[in-house]
């Protein structure tokens, strides 16, 4: 018999974390370009509540890694921000919070 895993996902408002309040187990944010916070390229994050999904959800960002270097439990994708959208998204960081 195969388990049918299905989550809810709250997408929170264009490059601002959704509110305590409207926060689904798993919350979405997009850091593209043109939202508020935006880095040069696409990028996003997800914000999550239960340990075992961020566990799967960690492990499909690194190509379906497992425990082990070399243990691939599921497909996965190369989804992690790089360190130029990152330090792009720090600097913007304290105007962000200014216009909160």
């Amino acid at each position: 018999m195969m388990a049918l895993l299905i989550l809810l996902y709250a997408e929170a408002r264009p490059g601002r974390p959704a509110a305590p309040l409207h926060r689904a187990p798993a919350t979405t944010t997009s850091f593209f370009p043109s939202k508020p916070l935006g880095c040069y390229g696409d990028g996003g994050a997800s914000f999550i509540e239960d340990d075992g999904v961020e566990d799967v959800l960690r492990s499909i960002r690194v190509h379906g890694k497992g425990d082990d270097k070399y243990d691939i439990v599921r497909v996965g994708a190369n989804s992690r921000l790089d360190a130029i959208q990152a330090t792009v998204l720090l600097a913007e960081i304290p105007s962000f919070l200014d216009e909160l």
